[in-house]
């Protein structure tokens, strides 16, 4: 009985822990690393978030085979309505009217909140859209693959991201999204490249 005891407080202990791991707000200034595999190559995605409201801009770098950097501004009309993903960058400033990016849309967010699904292009404005649903479980009977928890660091310490795991008609696009409806960050993506968060700064 006394190891029962000892074993549902650990459980308690270890629930009240993570639950305090997972506030986070994201700041002007937040530094948001990620991995990108792209066939032969791979290289880190650095962003640093310069403005965050109805607009949401972030500078950005890609590290050596890549070699860029640049800025990217998604407008107030974008951040709340936009379909499309802005996922290919080139040197310099750019401005999403139509698309967003590392974010999607407020609008889309809702859709998956109320819908379990939404449409979207994962390659831009000019690409097809699709349906994306929300898996019910950690393991997606499409792919059969298996979403282990997310659990990445934030300022050194590891914190457990609530997200909705969300998959195409065939299970060969696949996006994890964190749970906020203000700011809806993508934490991961695999279409033809593979994207995903690896840390935060702040």
């Amino acid at each position: 009985m006394k190891q029962f005891l000892f074993l549902i407080t650990l459980l308690s202990i270890n629930f009240f822990v993570t639950g305090q791991q997972t506030d986070l707000t994201l700041t002007k200034g937040t530094k948001l690393t990620y991995e990108v595999e792209q066939g032969t190559k791979a290289y880190q995605f650095i962003m640093k978030i310069t403005e965050l409201g109805k607009t949401v801009s972030f500078d950005w770098e890609m590290t050596a085979p890549i070699n860029k950097s640049g800025s990217v501004k998604m407008t107030a009309e974008a951040m709340k309505s936009a379909t499309a993903l802005f996922n290919y960058f080139n040197d310099g400033q750019t401005v999403l009217a139509e698309e967003t990016s590392a974010f999607i849309s407020r609008d889309a967010y809702k859709s998956i909140e109320d819908n379990k699904s939404v449409t979207l292009s994962a390659n831009g404005k000019n690409g097809a859209a699709e349906l994306f649903e929300v898996l019910n479980s950690s393991t997606s009977e499409k792919s059969g693959s298996f979403y282990i928890d997310y659990i990445k660091p934030v300022n050194g310490k590891d914190l457990t991201f609530e997200t909705h795991i969300l998959e195409n008609a065939d299970g060969k696009k696949a996006i994890r999204v964190w749970k906020n409806a203000e700011f809806p960050l993508i934490i991961f993506m695999e279409t033809d490249f593979k994207i995903y968060l690896t840390s935060i700064e702040q």
